[in-house]
């Protein structure tokens, strides 16, 4: 037979580490995100190879960082990297429905483009700090 506790146990589940009790139709669970976040296989395999070229892209990238003639080509390079970083974040949000990562990139996007208006004053200056 049953206790009062046990049954109620059944019906209430913790929503957060402090204790709340929290009905069990309110809670959402792993198995309703797991759904939501099911991707078709044409998208799987769009997001993959969107992946690949952005990897070879940051590959050439590297390539013009290290072997830049001058130091403008170098910072462009790098420019060009903190760029294709922030489309590789924008997919992995994408591809995880999880929309923080757009605020990564955007973080991420305005960082970059401080650094290349910081060096731009730089070369204005004439290369003085």
């Amino acid at each position: 037979m049953a206790t009062t506790a046990d049954a109620r146990e059944h019906d209430m589940t913790f929503a957060t580490s402090t204790g709340d009790l929290v009905p069990a139709e309110v809670m959402v669970t792993a198995t309703d995100v797991q759904t939501t976040a099911a991707l078709s296989p044409l998208l799987q395999g769009t997001i993959s190879l969107v992946l690949g070229v952005l990897c070879i892209a940051i590959l050439l990238a590297l390539l013009r960082l290290m072997r830049g003639p001058n130091m403008a080509d170098r910072v462009v390079a790098l420019d060009l990297i903190a760029i294709i970083i922030v489309g590789m974040t924008s997919v992995l949000a994408i591809a995880t429905s999880e929309p923080t990562f757009l605020s990564v990139a955007i973080v991420l996007a305005l960082v970059a483009f401080l650094g290349t208006v910081a060096f731009a004053d730089y070369l204005r200056k004439g290369g003085q700090p």
